[in-house]
Parts: C-alpha cells; structure tokens; sequence
C-alpha cells in the first residue's frame, strides 16, 4: 500500500485547492510514464468528498485512479493521496483556544456523551486524567471524521450509530507517537502517523486482506511548502 500525505499551509480559496491537489497528484505518480495529472478529472459528490475520474472511470473501477482525500486544521491543509480507498482527518488537541484542560475534558466528556456511540463515550470517560480525556477523545473523532470521509457518507444521522474504537484501539499513547489498528467490525484500518503531539492525524485505509494491519510507516508525510512540522 502507498499512502502519502502532501501538506500545505492553509489555502485561501478553491483554486489554490485543486491546484494542490494536482501537485500531490504530480508527485504520487510521478513514477508511471502513462499517468498525467491533467488527465484526472476532480469531482465531488453530493455530500461533497472529492474524488477522481480518468477516461469516465473512478477508483473503484481502475486501480490505476488513486484515491483522495482533504483535511485542515489550523496553519495545515492535507491532500491524502493513495492507491486504496482513504479517508483523513486532522485535529487540534484542544476545544476552544486559550481554555483551562479542566473546561477542554469536561467539554469532551459531554461531546462524546451526546454525539459519539456508547462504547467510543465509555471509552473516553474511562480516562484517568483531564489530559488523558482530550486525548482520546480527538483520537476517537479525527477516526470518525476520516471513517465518514473513507465511505463518503459525511456527517449525518448515523455519527453515533456506530464504533471506530472496535475491540483493538487502546488509550494511554505517548502524545504524538504513531500506532495503527484494525477494525474488523468497519472492515477498515486506522492509523495514526507520529505528531508534534498538540494535533492528532488520522488516516482511514482500506486493508489489505492478505497481509497484517497497515504499519504507519506507510504513511509518507511529503511537506510541499515551507511550514512546521506537524
């Protein structure tokens, strides 16, 4: 599996989004000599996730189409670009700036409480401390936020319905350490590349049925302009 994130500082308008996009695009098939980006045609569909069509064909229907998917959270704008099926998401570690952590986890708690599935609000008031809480609890919403993105379905009705945390996510990770799981239940993979550890990255992948979970070292950060590292 191929999965490379290409990030840019916020961009201002839709123009300069599609333009990254097809830069990230130049960048990932930059190794086959049939592929142009000017090729891909950029669509959306009506709950408005980007997707790509070349020759009227999606990535669905030719392997040769990559998958996309867009996230952006503060100074940072993501293009996710990849061979299999993606969703992403990307999330300051924080509820509102400048607020006390007593104020951010008691906010989390209700959050999850009221929009989030039993097991995943179980999950996060289960935590020890008020920094534990604020962790998991972006843990748990950039997976939902790129699970939704991944099927295409947005955020609607269904956010509670179901479990991103499955029965093999795990609290209690260093801030900014990178680790992966499965979710059998979703028949998808999260994974978590490594941050400066104010900001959580999640990556919603179509697994591989043949190998193990996706490591994520296979998730390639590609910074295109210069901006901090995430």
């Amino acid at each position: 599996m191929k999965i490379n994130l290409y990030i840019f500082s916020t961009p201002a308008d839709a123009a300069a989004k599609e333009k990254r996009i097809r830069t990230a695009l130049r960048h990932f098939k930059s190794d086959q000599q049939d592929f142009t980006a000017s090729s891909i045609e950029l669509r959306r569909t009506e709950k408005g996730r980007p997707y790509l069509v070349r020759n009227g064909r999606t990535a669905l229907e030719d392997l040769s189409v990559p998958d996309i998917s867009v996230t952006d959270s503060g100074s940072y704008w993501i293009v996710a670009v990849s061979d299999r099926r993606i969703g992403i998401d990307l999330q300051e570690n924080r509820i509102r700036k400048g607020s006390r952590p007593s104020d951010d986890a008691a906010r989390c708690r209700r959050l999850a409480s009221r929009y989030f599935h039993e097991s995943e609000s179980a999950f996060i008031l289960s935590a020890q401390t008020e920094q534990e809480t604020v962790r998991r609890f972006f843990q748990i919403w950039t997976a939902k936020e790129a699970y939704v993105k991944y099927t295409g379905t947005g955020i609607d009705g269904t956010f509670s319905s179901f479990a991103v945390n499955g029965r093999t996510c795990r609290g209690g990770w260093a801030p900014g350490t990178a680790f992966s799981y499965r979710n059998p239940e979703l028949g998808c993979e999260f994974i978590y590349p490594q941050t400066d550890g104010s900001r959580t990255l999640c990556v919603c992948a179509q697994p591989d049925r043949i190998s193990g979970p996706i490591s994520p070292d296979e998730c390639h950060l590609c910074y295109l302009e210069r901006i901090p590292s995430i």
